[in-house]
């Protein structure tokens, strides 16, 4: 149903539509609009698909000006200048001739943030607000309240794209918080932002385990500034009952618990909790600098003497502590204190020397 006025003070169509199949419209909208930017560049590329129910709007000729409202269903959205791939999207949109205000409430929802990691993520549930906001060469798109549920784990996050007509001055920034996350699940939130020797540190290095508690925030300019910083991507990670192999020549870290800090720095741990080679870790450190040719773990906790023997035997120790014969036995309880440098080939990102220094001091106190 469509209402047409025309009189003295404007011109003015009016309508209330119940179904529209989305794609057959967009060549009536980049038409209306063709003095816009937006229309012809962001609608082309965008590619919508999907159905609008319940349609109601009105466009003023004179002031070009327009309001809508209407339900969407199964809509489908290409990946175009940081704006987000949408498959199976549903909601409530509200909108002008300026913006669009979409109400997100979704189930089996496929969101991919080409900007931060290389797959969508397809959501159990996921609801929210997402802002569209254009003018001229400017437009914003903005993620707010954002709350979804994948498997067992809950997620809450924001996003920001800002697009002025400078490149230079052109930004993303998202903030991502998830509960309950299985470890090897959780890999696919790791940014691509990172270094390529901390992501795939991280994907060799984490092994089983539940994030209960993790945190991704990333800000930055969408165009490279020569060498200078003009990225940010930082990760915190509460783990409970972790397995971690730190480094291939070491044996796994077991039942570990702890908090890890992941950035363009490098990584870092502190762990309150763990075993090692049925060795009992009571608390401990782990620093490993982006670029740096060792892991660096220092640590205290408690032990039988036949179970550090078996440590030394099967990790990187026997080459450092060659003085140990082999008939050599240790027993009886030991406390001990570890201050350890593991030598490392690209393990954090960058190029590490052939040459890593001593394998550290390793401290032992028996009762």
């Amino acid at each position: 149903l469509a209402r047409f006025r025309s009189g003295l003070a404007s011109t003015v169509l009016e309508w209330s539509v119940p179904s529209i199949d989305i794609a057959t419209q967009v060549p009536l909208v980049a038409a209306a609009f063709a003095r816009m930017r937006w229309s012809q560049e962001w609608l082309p590329a965008l590619s919508p698909r999907g159905r609008v129910e319940s349609l109601s709007g009105r466009f003023d000729f004179d002031t070009r000006r327009l309001a809508l409202a209407a339900d969407i269903r199964d809509v489908e959205l290409d990946y175009h200048k940081n704006s987000p791939y949408v498959r199976r999207g549903n909601g409530r949109v509200v909108g002008s001739e300026r913006g669009f205000l979409i109400h997100v409430d979704g189930r089996d929802m496929a969101i991919g943030m080409f900007d931060f990691y290389t797959e969508p993520t397809v959501f159990d549930t996921l609801t929210g607000q997402v802002h569209l906001w254009f003018k001229d060469r400017y437009l914003q798109v903005r993620g707010e309240r954002l709350e979804a549920t994948l498997g067992a784990a809950s997620v809450r996050g924001t996003f920001a794209v800002s697009r002025p007509q400078d490149p230079l001055f052109q930004h993303v920034s998202a903030w991502v918080r998830a509960t309950s996350v299985d470890a090897l699940a959780g890999k696919r939130f790791v940014p691509i932002k990172l270094s390529e020797g901390v992501r795939s540190w991280i994907d060799r290095a984490v092994v089983a385990g539940t994030a209960t508690d993790a945190a991704i925030t990333f800000h930055g300019y969408i165009r490279s500034l020569g060498e200078l910083p003009v990225r940010r991507t930082e990760i915190r990670i509460a783990a409970e009952d972790a397995a971690i192999r730190f480094h291939e020549d070491w044996p796994l870290a077991a039942a570990v618990d702890g908090t890890v800090f992941i950035s363009d720095n490098g990584v870092r741990a502190d762990l309150t909790a763990g075993t090692l080679r049925g060795i009992t870790l009571e608390s401990g450190s782990l620093d490993a600098p982006k670029g740096a040719a060792a892991i660096r773990f220092v640590g205290r906790g408690r032990a039988d003497g036949v179970t550090l023997r078996h440590l030394v035997d099967d990790s990187p120790l026997s080459d450092s502590l060659a003085f140990l014969r082999p008939d050599w036995r240790f027993a009886g309880p030991v406390d001990y204190r570890i201050d350890l440098t593991v030598p490392v080939r690209n393990a954090v990102g960058g190029s590490a020397a052939d040459d890593a220094g001593p394998p550290g001091a390793l401290t032992v106190a028996i009762d």
